[in-house]
């Protein structure tokens, strides 16, 4: 089976050395390399302030309590999103509100969110979807604080800036499937905003500003040591690993964007292909076809949010809607040898 993530596929990694490492220091949480990585990925991302954490859905939360967010406020995200984007604002006691996406890139429409401010709406959580960056100073031009869920966007570009340092806040994933992987669940906030870090440093730590001394309440929100190893070590490789996903989606739009839609790179965007997805009517024929003969596929997002039974919104989400019906991923990661990618094309090819 090609696998539609690369994770496990990684040949650059002492994995032994790794675990040696950690278990001689013994500091297993939120050790010495976990500022060690917050501080490589601050430079990387040209943010002032790096926090790791336990997870990005941990990290929207956190961002969410640091601006003050809660019952009776209003947060404007996509329907068309992995949970976590709409259950972080549930979490905290304010209400999400759907914007609907563009059709082209699939990022949240800003004429959707002006559509949907009130006076009670105080964030924008911005979803970056399948390596895309969404249109981050149109949307803080709305004058609303603004969180970029950056997790399927590592490494990304927007107008030539790395995706971490533009937003009032970023929230990264290193799921084990994401651009930048660790072995298990981790994520970080970045942001250019002391007060902000220093929130969200206390609330992963119990609300404790140095041990013992508990500043407001908190969780167990911290980064495993090991999570950080792994991640300052494959960081160096981050941009080159990127960049052959990058030429392996420009093979894949070449054969097929004369019969299918395939992904918009934004032009304020360097999209990194966290997901290719091609559209198509025939999408679950498509799916189908694809793993029945070895090659890993799926449908993203299958059905929006805003049709879930814990987020159900009445409203037009058109795009979303055709987006969810006719979305299919197929395998893009920097494993992939010439010899699985010509095996994609080829698939594909047969069933369209």
């Amino acid at each position: 089976m090609i696998k539609l993530s690369g994770f496990g596929y990684e040949k650059e990694m002492p994995i032994a050395d790794i675990l040696q490492e950690t278990w001689k220091r013994k500091d297993f949480i939120q050790g010495e390399m976990v500022e060690i990585f917050e501080n490589a990925f601050a430079r990387y991302v040209h943010a002032e302030h790096c926090v790791a954490v336990s997870s990005c859905t941990s990290a929207l939360q956190m961002s969410l309590l640091a601006l003050g967010i809660g019952e009776g406020d209003e947060v404007i995200t996509t329907p068309y999103t992995w949970v976590s984007s709409a259950e972080c604002i549930k979490q905290v006691g304010a209400t999400p509100i759907f914007a609907d996406i563009n059709d082209d890139d699939m990022c949240i429409n800003v004429k959707e969110i002006k559509n949907k401010t009130t006076s009670n709406t105080k964030a924008i959580i911005a979803v970056d979807l399948f390596g895309n960056v969404s249109d981050i100073d149109s949307i803080k031009s709305l004058g609303i604080p603004v969180i970029e869920d950056a997790a399927q966007s590592t490494g990304a570009l927007y107008k030539g800036m790395v995706v971490g340092g533009i937003a009032d806040i970023t929230c990264h994933s290193f799921y084990p499937t994401k651009n930048l992987s660790c072995w298990g669940d981790a994520g970080a906030v970045t942001t250019n905003n002391l007060s902000i870090a220093k929130c969200i440093k206390e609330i992963r730590n119990h609300g404790q500003s140095k041990k013992f001394e508990v500043q407001q309440v908190g969780w167990n929100a911290r980064m495993d040591t090991i999570h950080a190893e792994v991640l300052y070590k494959k960081l160096v490789h981050l941009d080159k690993w990127n960049a052959k996903r990058k030429q392996i989606a420009q093979w894949y739009n070449d054969e097929f964007s004369d019969y299918l839609q395939v992904p918009y790179p934004n032009q304020h965007s360097y999209h990194v292909y966290h997901q290719y997805v091609i559209r198509s009517p025939r999408m679950l024929a498509i799916k189908d076809y694809l793993i029945k003969n070895g090659i890993q596929a799926r449908t993203y997002c299958p059905t929006p949010l805003h049709l879930t039974l814990p987020y159900k919104q009445k409203g037009k989400f058109l795009n979303t809607e055709n987006a969810s019906a006719t979305g299919v991923a197929i395998p893009v990661h920097q494993w992939l040898s010439e010899k699985d990618i010509d095996y994609v094309i080829n698939t594909v090819n047969d069933i369209i």
